[in-house]
């Protein structure tokens, strides 16, 4: 209901917070998303018999492309 307060009174600073909000939830998911590959992935390729020497962590930007891919495709 407030969403829809927004765009019906249409005030830049309503929107502009809006805006603010879309991309901190994008960013706090990088953020989870990078975490959570970097610390589960050697373990899952260790339990599976892989070597996890060759692990390289993804990057917050790559992190922030998975969001953004996972976002497109299911919403």
């Amino acid at each position: 209901m407030k969403l829809q307060n927004m765009f019906k009174n249409q005030k830049g600073s309503d929107i502009f917070s809006l805006l603010i909000i879309i991309v901190l939830l994008f960013l706090l998911r990088a953020y989870i998303v990078q975490v959570t590959y970097n610390l589960m992935w050697p373990k899952i390729v260790s339990n599976t018999g892989g070597d996890p020497s060759q692990f390289t962590p993804i990057t917050f930007y790559e992190s922030l492309m998975i969001v953004f891919l996972f976002s497109f495709l299911f919403r």
